[in-house]
C-alpha cells in the first residue's frame, strides 16, 4: 500500500480513542498526534492517532528509516526498538525497566 501524507497536527482528545502504535487508550484530554494520509491505490484516506510518546518513537524510526506510517510500520517500529534499541538501554534489565517500549524512560 503506497501511503501519501496530506497532514497532521497535534490535537487535545474530545473524544477517547486507540492509539494506532500502541493499541492503548487515548483517553479524553490527552495530547495526541494525528495524520491524515491517502492510499494512493484507492484514493481512501486514513487517519492515523498516535500518543505523544507513540508519535516520538515512531518519528525517530521514520529519520532512521525513512518510512511512512501505515500498519505495517507500526509493528516493524516496534520490532525494531525491542531489537535495537533495548540493548543499548541504560535501564535495560535493571529494577527500573518494564519491559513496555511505550512508557521505556530510557529510550
Amino acid at each position: 500500500m503506497d501511503i501519501e501524507v496530506i497532514g497532521g497536527g497535534t490535537h487535545k482528545a474530545r473524544k477517547s480513542y486507540v492509539c494506532d502504535m500502541c493499541g492503548r487508550r487515548i483517553e479524553v484530554g490527552e495530547r495526541y498526534e494525528q495524520t491524515f494520509c491517502k492510499d494512493i491505490d484507492s484514493s481512501k484516506t486514513i487517519t492515523y492517532r498516535l500518543h505523544k510518546r507513540c508519535g516520538e518513537i515512531v518519528g525517530k524510526f521514520n529519520r532512521m528509516h525513512g518510512a511512512i506510517p501505515d500498519e505495517l510500520s507500526f509493528r516493524q517500529v516496534a520490532e525494531w526498538v525491542q531489537e535495537d534499541c533495548c540493548p543499548h538501554c541504560p535501564l535495560s534489565g535493571g529494577t527500573e525497566c518494564t519491559g513496555d517500549i511505550f512508557t521505556c524512560k530510557g529510550f
